[in-house]
């Protein structure tokens, strides 16, 4: 399989994921799967489920192309570091302010902070 395959897979996990997030708030105590199936039921849309053996037969490539999606070279003047794209937990100071995600330089140290979700980064990351 491609790297391409590989990003189409990794964007459609993400966003299934999101959809699966937004389907358990919305059916609150409801199991998540009966959740996301009620939810795309609602809006006329296929369920599509993703086969674990799918995932699991490509698991070295994702993984390299997910640890190569959350690189990027640092924003900070001078500083010739590569930043990783890491969740920020909600009892953090950076998530109680209403931050999601950060992109931290393992050189220098230097943070940009995100208000996006570690699964908008993939989807934006892998459609680029």
């Amino acid at each position: 399989m491609n790297t391409n395959d590989v990003l189409m897979l990794i964007k459609a996990r993400a966003a299934r994921n999101a959809e699966v997030r937004l389907a358990a708030v919305a059916s609150p105590g409801m199991e998540i799967g009966a959740a996301y199936k009620k939810w795309k039921a609602a809006r006329g849309e296929p369920v599509e489920m993703l086969l674990s053996a799918e995932i699991n037969a490509l698991r070295a490539e994702a993984k390299a192309a997910l640890d190569k999606l959350q690189q990027r070279p640092c924003t900070a003047a001078g500083c010739d570091g590569t930043q990783r794209l890491e969740s920020v937990c909600t009892g953090c100071v950076e998530g109680a302010a209403g931050y999601k995600t950060k992109w931290t330089c393992s050189k220098c140290m230097h943070r940009d902070l995100s208000k996006e979700d570690i699964t908008a980064w993939l989807i934006k990351l892998s459609s680029s």
